[in-house]
């Protein structure tokens, strides 16, 4: 655990703000070239047996995603106790604050780590859709667009160190703990098919709360003038709106669907 505490951001950030987006950039090409290309090119043939090694996947995610949840919650509720909500979403310092090693701060320390990992994880992550093709499973709009723009805006985040990326962060992993717990073991029982509702009402509260932090981003920063430089010198107000405004309508919609017992598949 020594190496963790001893973690610091700034050589990755650097590495990330140097690569100049070529990695996101290469990474969502060969992921929408796959999407558009490979189900096509399995259409007759019959699924991969590849579903224990699916179940797995879920697995190991819901495994990260609660160490992710178990370190960033107790900073990100500190935080919000302690400093108080503007500090969370305007403050350059509850980033990127100095001097180094701070424990209130996220560049650093295990909070550190597991920030950057969470940037890092959404490569990875493109695999659900390589398993769901390799199952011959539905790939409906929202799981891709999901996947390749949440990779996208994590970079950005990181390389712009946008304050509320602390927030969504932590959202995030706790929402991924249960998630692809609930996905891996829908794999071998369909009685947990009537549960996937509530999965669906933790997503659309995440993209609520995650268009209520952007409003209050604008509100500080664009009327009052009193928040983060990140924002106003970015793309972030549009980005951040277009992302959570289309995530929070297709959620909606796929909650509406299940609600009516359509046959809907995030995963």
């Amino acid at each position: 655990m020594q190496a963790l505490s001893d973690f610091d951001c700034h050589d990755i950030r650097d590495w990330v703000v140097a690569n100049n987006y070529k990695a996101p950039i290469i990474a969502i090409l060969l992921y929408l070239i796959f999407v558009y290309t490979v189900p096509g090119l399995l259409k007759n043939r019959t699924a991969l047996p590849i579903r224990h090694y699916f179940a797995l996947w879920n697995f190991f995610l819901a495994i990260f995603s609660l160490f992710g949840a178990i370190n960033v919650i107790p900073f990100t509720l500190r935080m919000y106790r302690e400093k108080g909500l503007r500090h969370m979403v305007c403050s350059d310092d509850a980033m990127m604050g100095l001097p180094r090693g701070r424990e209130d701060v996220a560049c650093y320390r295990e909070i550190g780590v597991f920030m950057t990992a969470f940037m890092l994880s959404k490569f990875p992550e493109l695999l659900d859709t390589v398993f769901l093709i390799g199952l011959k499973k539905p790939v409906i709009f929202l799981h891709w667009w999901h996947h390749f723009t949440v990779l996208g805006y994590s970079w950005f985040a990181y390389v712009w160190a946008t304050p509320t990326a602390i927030t969504f962060c932590t959202m995030n992993y706790t929402v991924h703990t249960v998630m692809y717990a609930y996905f891996g073991l829908a794999i071998y029982t369909k009685k947990l098919n009537k549960y996937g509702i509530f999965i669906t009402m933790m997503q659309l509260a995440q993209m609520a709360v995650g268009l209520v932090l952007t409003v209050l981003s604008f509100y500080f920063g664009v009327l009052q003038g009193k928040c983060s430089s990140a924002y106003s010198d970015s793309l972030y107000y549009p980005l951040c709106t277009a992302m959570y405004g289309s995530y929070f309508y297709l959620f909606y919609r796929l909650l509406v669907a299940k609600g009516k017992g359509q046959s809907t598949k995030m995963e």
